[in-house]
């Protein structure tokens, strides 16, 4: 087929066999089959929303990603709503909420959550009950201003626990870190984890943390 012009007019001139010229119009492309589906992203297991033909992750109009999470199914496909991922504490190891349970349960032993408490003849002071040397440690750790006394301060005695185990309670010192490591740790100093005089302090954690554990 020759195309051109002529006389302003377009005239088309067939000079052999006619040749169907394909529709190149965009049509509907077809449903895509939708999963979600467990993939390692950053070292965790997530559930990824994926093509079933290839498993890489589709592009989804925000009314296709509403109707994922809002319905279910996609294209007639039943999907499995992603698990929320745990919030981490600044320990890491601990999600948020065991590391909160576990300074809670930390409190009602060393202070019954009194922030003026005094203790050990007068060398432990405040809510979490901490000594000259935890708060020294924690501050050569962290970014910690301020005097001992500020640990009178339950916020500031917060940051003071928080540095020291960010110092101590790591997965190259503990291998895994865990609730009764940091309360041992918490009363009998670096290495009271793995001593024995440190039993009966966990003894006395223990059922308080498991309890608003289940509370939760």
């Amino acid at each position: 087929i020759v195309i051109g012009f002529c006389g302003g007019s377009l005239v088309r001139v067939f000079t052999g066999p006619v040749i169907e010229i394909p529709n190149f119009t965009q049509e509907e492309p077809p449903p895509q089959r939708l999963v979600f589906m467990p993939k390692e992203i950053n070292g965790e297991t997530q559930y990824v929303l994926s093509r079933v033909e290839d498993g890489r992750t589709p592009y989804l109009s925000p009314e296709q990603i509403v109707e994922a999470h809002n319905n279910g199914p996609i294209d007639g496909r039943t999907l499995r709503v992603e698990t929320p991922r745990k919030k981490m504490s600044p320990i890491k190891g601990i999600t948020q909420e065991d590391w909160d349970d576990l300074l809670e349960a930390i409190r009602i032993v060393e202070s019954n959550n009194n922030p003026n408490a005094v203790g050990a003849s007068g060398n432990a002071i405040g809510i979490y009950q901490i000594w000259e040397d935890y708060h020294t440690d924690a501050c050569m750790a962290g970014n910690i201003n301020g005097e001992y006394l500020d640990c009178y301060n339950p916020v500031y005695a917060e940051n003071v626990v928080v540095e020291y185990m960010k110092r101590y309670a790591t997965k190259r010192r503990l291998g895994v870190v865990t609730p009764e490591k940091i309360a041992r740790m918490h009363n009998g100093g670096p290495n009271g984890w793995k001593i024995g005089a440190t039993d009966k302090y966990w003894a006395k954690v223990k059922p308080i943390f498991e309890r608003l554990r289940s509370e939760r």
